[in-house]
């Protein structure tokens, strides 16, 4: 029997192969895009997972008491040890400290500039699950002076020879620190939040941040995490964070402080944490992309419905002949879901084909490197297979129970002659289909418009010519010398030493009179020197610039930002009293022009300009219009006459702050080529539906053509229906479109009005669509002649 229905199922599918192709390429599109958006949920949700004793390893967080909301991932050195001490349920520590910006590097005569490089305790390879190639993982970050490389790193270096015991040189200025190999690690797993190249012992920290750098609770630059034994909750510690604060700090801190625990399976999924590591994902973004994948394919089952009710016409006298000799209701329905079967599981191996093919893109778009080998993964493969079948049965149970209940005394004598039946349903699914397209379409536009917008808004600075270097310390040591250089290039017009918009990190503690040390208030801090303004074109309101000519500028005085200001309540805040909370009192010289010194993500917040030469590390240089090429060549001879060990390497300020709006420009790469997916499905149906229409109607054409009609004519006629649906299935859309919008918008200080006009584009280019894509059919019924759909009448 099984066989028998295999056969008809083939036969049917090879008789229409046109309503085949539609149905089967349809539903195979709408499956690769909801297997492609499973595959990236699938690999967003696994993070940190790898590790065996994932479920115990927490990270430290600090928030003020007044404010919990306000969590940061960032502590001091002396926590771990000191935790692990008066905490018998905490099994292990262990500290990460990212090295700011790239590091160089150099072993025999070739020297490096690379990323990735990470200090950490010894334990962590008792905590975390990162696996050694080479080298004893209980003593291999324990002693100064040592680094474990990834299998990548080694590879660049020693290529296929085995490092350990071999010496890297870590540069910096005149400084030389020989590291040795103790281990070569298997690359990190890029679900993992934690990824370098370069794990360096944390014993050689003092090496480079002083002597009491390895247990303090004054600079808060590190990332502790903590193994807790089995059985052992996180509020165990929390409700004893307070006498500890108060044992290593302070009364102070211990009243005003909350010291957390992070569970580090929620930690790529958590987006409010300040000063967190690498790229975190929003997980709204999840959910808006699974809800696109379950349109796309609820738009491919739509047209699965549609041509199959539409055509039960056509199989109505088959039906009425089998049920005359004796097939019962539930044989015919098994038949038809075969049918149903067949066609999703030819669509779902076009379906895994496709996803072969997508997913190197899916990684490019999001930057990711997201493995593809269902073979390796054989509970996602059972998951995608269960969707496609899914799918198929879900898409195949209307019209097998409509085929299923002809009568066949009515379908024998030729009473049954459309599949009229259904067209109150079909139209419905029209609109649903065209529906999600135009809010689909809608918020892609809204979403590329707050692209733009971020990208082309006024800043408060020039970001355009401007070239940044990441200065050595042979540089830095002789900056001005540098400065003065480059300078004599006529394309050079500034150069300026300091932190950068999109780069601003630091937050400093700040007194003035009347506000006693305790009650110090944390400002964002940029460092400048006196020619950062010049070179950025920040405007100075009121007061006067830092000067080369004024010596205390470098160690008493501030320019603040209008945000800062105000919210210290002054009038004027130039010649004001003012300092950093550890350092002697100096005053305010000048006021600048609020500026965005964070994404758009963020409203300006107050900011303190300070002169800080010594945690200085970018150059900043304006160039003019001539020619950029043999203006960055002549910065590179600079470059290599102070510094020819350490390979010389710049990039761009605007494309730098652009990269803050990375997630939003994977959104909306993403998010374009689903739409467009959507859009072609819902216009693969339509096109079936207009054929199957014309079809039907070819006789009545024919009449119409014979009495007068002109071409134009029957084009009006059969596009009007389609249209009207379309119409109606846009208006029902905006409204949730435009809901949407706002809710998106939401996560930015500064955004885009929506407007009628993304509406009418969006509206008007998916009506546009459809109407070509009916007026092909309708136009090819119109144009053929008449004798051939009449002459059996």
């Amino acid at each position: 029997m099984f066989r028998n229905y295999l056969k008809i199922a083939v036969r049917n599918l090879l008789k229409h192969k046109g309503y085949s192709f539609i149905n089967i390429a349809g539903l195979a599109i709408g499956l690769a895009c909801c297997f492609l958006i499973v595959l990236y949920v699938q690999h967003e949700l696994s993070f940190d997972h790898f590790h065996e004793r994932a479920a115990r390893i927490y990270r430290l967080l600090h928030a003020p008491k007044d404010d919990p909301s306000s969590r940061s991932a960032i502590s001091a050195s002396g926590y771990a040890p000191h935790l692990l001490t008066d905490f018998p349920e905490i099994e292990e520590a262990v500290r990460f400290f990212l090295h700011s910006g790239p590091a160089n590097l150099k072993y025999g005569s070739e020297a490096r500039t690379v990323d990735g490089f990470v200090f950490a305790d010894g334990s962590v390879f008792e905590i975390f699950s990162f696996r050694l190639r080479h080298g004893d993982p209980a003593s291999a970050l324990q002693a100064p002076y040592c680094v474990v490389l990834t299998a990548k790193s080694s590879q660049e270096w020693f290529g296929k020879e085995n490092p350990i015991g071999k010496v890297i040189t870590y540069l910096r200025g005149n400084q030389k620190i020989d590291l040795q190999v103790t281990g070569v690690l298997e690359n990190v797993p890029s679900t993992s939040h934690l990824q370098f190249d370069y794990l360096t012992s944390f014993s050689t920290l003092p090496a480079f941040m002083g002597e009491n750098a390895l247990a303090e609770y004054t600079n808060f630059n590190y990332y502790t995490y903590l193994l807790l034994r089995a059985g052992v909750t996180s509020d165990q510690i929390t409700a004893r964070s307070v006498d500890f604060l108060r044992k290593h700090r302070d009364e102070e801190t211990a009243a005003g402080t909350l010291l957390l625990l992070q569970p580090m399976a929620d930690i790529h999924l958590t987006t409010n944490v300040r000063w967190d590591i690498g790229g975190n994902s929003d997980p709204r973004y999840l959910y808006i992309f699974a809800g696109v994948a379950a349109l796309i394919l609820f738009i491919a089952g739509i047209n699965f419905v549609n041509l199959s009710t539409a055509r039960a016409a056509m199989r109505a006298k088959e039906v009425g002949v089998r049920k005359a000799v004796g097939a019962f209701r539930r044989q015919l329905i098994v038949q038809l879901f075969s049918e149903s079967i067949l066609a999703s599981l030819l669509a779902m191996v076009l379906a895994l084909l496709l996803l072969s093919e997508l997913a190197p893109f899916l990684s490019g778009v999001l930057g990711r490197d997201i493995e593809f080998n269902l073979f390796k993964n054989v509970p996602l493969l059972l998951m995608l297979i269960g969707i496609g079948l899914f799918a198929g049965v879900l898409a195949g149970i209307y019209p097998a129970l409509v085929l299923s209940a002809f009568n066949p005394t009515t379908v024998l004598k030729g009473l049954v002659t459309r599949g009229v039946k259904g067209a109150k349903l079909r139209k419905g699914l029209i609109v649903a289909q065209f529906g999600i397209s135009v809010f689909l379409l809608i918020v892609m536009g809204s979403v590329y418009k707050q692209i733009n917008y971020m990208r082309s808004r006024d800043l408060g600075f020039d970001r355009e010519q401007v070239v940044v270097v990441g200065l050595s310390g042979s540089v830095k040591d002789h900056f001005d010398a540098f400065r003065s250089n480059l300078l004599n290039n006529s394309n050079i017009q500034n150069v300026a030493l300091g932190t950068l918009p999109g780069r601003v990190g630091t937050s400093r503690g700040y007194n003035w009179p009347g506000k006693e040390e305790k009650d110090s208030r944390s400002f964002y801090t940029m460092f400048v020197d006196p020619h950062m303004l010049e070179t950025l074109g920040i405007e100075l309101v009121a007061g006067r610039n830092f000067s080369d000519a004024i010596p205390t500028d470098a160690t008493n005085a501030y320019l603040l930002n209008e945000t800062a200001v105000r919210e210290l309540g002054w009038q004027e805040a130039v010649g004001k009293p003012f300092r950093v909370w550890d350092e002697e009192m100096g005053e305010v010289i000048g006021e600048v022009k609020d500026f965005h010194f964070r994404s758009l993500h963020n409203k300006i917040e107050p900011l303190v300009l300070d002169i800080k030469r010594e945690w200085s590390w970018n150059a900043a240089m304006r160039l003019g219009g001539g020619d950029i090429g043999p203006t960055l060549s002549y910065i590179e001879q600079q470059w290599k006459a102070l510094d020819p060990e350490v390979p010389f390497n710049y990039f761009f300020l605007d494309a730098d702050f652009d990269r803050l709006y990375r997630s939003e420009e994977r959104l909306g790469r993403l998010f374009s080529g689903f739409t467009v997916l959507a859009v072609f499905v819902a216009c693969l149906g339509l096109f079936g539906l207009a054929a199957f229409a014309t079809e039907q109607r070819s006789k009545e054409i024919g009449i119409r053509k014979v009495l007068g009609a002109s071409v134009p004519d029957i084009l009006f006629l059969f596009s009007t229906e389609f249209t009207r649906l379309v119409l109606f299935a846009i208006v029902v859309a905006s409204p949730f479109a435009y809901l949407a919008i706002l809710s998106w918008l939401e996560n930015f200080a500064y955004r885009i009005d929506p407007g009628i006009t993304q509406f009418a584009l969006s509206s008007g280019l998916v009506l546009l669509v459809a109407i070509l894509t009916v007026s092909y059919q309708a136009l090819k019924a119109a144009l053929a002649n008449p004798v051939k759909s009449l002459r059996y009448e």
